[in-house]
């Protein structure tokens, strides 16, 4: 329900206010093709207000997965997003996509870029 499905079907950006409910984790650098995939971190999140491109503010409750992804094959983690605490709130920009499997607990993934922790802390 809410916003984030139908954005995140047509993979549109977003503002997003959430607060983190599982601890973040790496993820590893791996090889997709003849490419290989830059490591970042993970957490799993609930939006609580979601503002669109066009200015579009909506206030949801909705389970998400935030994936940061860092520049660069060899770049690490940083330190700031693998620090972050559950109940932590804090606001992202990010590119919505859909959960990877039908019927997943989640209403979207929020992948935001890593060239280094853009976030804001709120709450």
């Amino acid at each position: 329900r809410g916003p984030l499905p139908g954005l995140a079907r047509q993979y549109g950006e977003a503002a997003v206010e959430l607060t983190v409910t599982g601890d973040p984790r790496v993820i590893r650098p791996r090889v997709r093709g003849a490419v290989m995939a830059a490591p970042g971190v993970m957490f799993e999140a609930e939006a609580g207000r979601v503002t669109t491109v066009d200015g579009r503010t909506t206030v949801t409750r909705a389970p998400v997965l935030v994936i940061v992804r860092q520049l660069g094959a060899k770049a690490r983690p940083s330190a700031r997003w693998l620090g972050l605490l559950p109940s932590t709130g804090l606001r992202v920009r990010g590119q919505l996509a859909p959960p990877a499997r039908e019927g997943e607990r989640i209403a979207a993934v929020v992948r935001v870029g890593g060239g280094g922790p853009s976030l804001s802390l709120i709450h």
